[in-house]
């Protein structure tokens, strides 16, 4: 999606809420809202991009 909005002119970093829904064959994954601004998650994308880090894990 967030390619999809980047050839349409998006630039900033989106935010999604997604719905994970696990399944015995494959899991789901549904937007349920978009944010076009800044929230939470925006701020270690900001910092990783700057220091050069493309991927990370957590848990």
């Amino acid at each position: 999606m967030t390619k999809w909005m980047a050839e349409g002119g998006f630039k900033d970093i989106p935010a999604f809420d997604v719905a994970v829904l696990p399944g015995e064959q494959k899991t789901d994954y549904l937007a349920i809202e978009y944010n076009p601004r800044y929230n939470g998650a925006s701020y270690p994308i900001l910092i990783a991009s700057k220091l050069g880090i493309n991927a990370w894990e957590s848990s």
